[in-house]
């Protein structure tokens, strides 16, 4: 019982050095943290049934995630959270049309006030076809939501001849091992 306790009221940055959490991610995903460790909120698995193909758009230029924090608390966005049962309802079913109304990344906004040349390879991705565009954590990297494989493929190298970088398709979690593609070239890990 006393573990458990002190495991209820400890956060993780409670055990960090002081200011490292803050460093890195922000006051606002430090007060997050310690919100949901401290709220009794446990992990559990989240059923997912279908294989998610996913494009992945890099940016040549970095965004720096405390500065996205700060902008986050700067913009007043909000701190309510709340179980995702549409997200958790569309990952169970395995139809990334519906995963894709139910994607969102509370720091968006946040990345493009600070970086509003982001926007554009959102709407490149939506674009050519991509079931959804999301920023991946901070940004600056776009995730984009394929159908499979074909599609993932298809999806990557329009980007490619729109945008001029390299940009990568990969499944999240096929049969038997992770498979991913660059399109300036191949790659495959097992």
């Amino acid at each position: 019982p006393a573990t458990r306790r002190l495991l209820l009221d400890t956060s993780v940055a409670d055990v960090l050095p002081p200011g490292l959490a803050e460093e890195l991610a922000g006051p606002a995903a430090v007060r997050r943290l310690s919100e949901l460790t401290r709220a009794n909120m446990f992990i559990e698995p989240v059923p997912d049934h279908g294989q998610w193909w996913w494009v992945v758009v890099p940016n040549p230029s970095g965004l720096s995630t405390a500065a996205v924090y700060a902008e986050y608390d700067r913009l007043g966005l909000g701190e309510t959270l709340h179980a995702p049962s549409v997200l958790f309802d569309a990952l169970a079913q395995g139809h990334p049309e519906g995963l894709a109304g139910a994607l969102h990344n509370d720091l968006e906004p946040a990345s493009l006030d600070l970086r509003p040349d982001l926007a554009r390879t959102k709407r490149d991705i939506l674009e050519v076809g991509a079931y959804a565009a999301l920023l991946s954590g901070s940004g600056p990297t776009w995730l984009g939501l394929a159908g499979d494989a074909d599609h993932a493929r298809d999806l990557a190298g329009l980007l490619v001849q729109d945008i001029k970088r390299s940009v990568a398709q990969l499944a999240s979690n096929p049969p038997g091992r992770s498979l991913a593609e660059k399109e300036s070239g191949s790659f495959t890990h097992a």
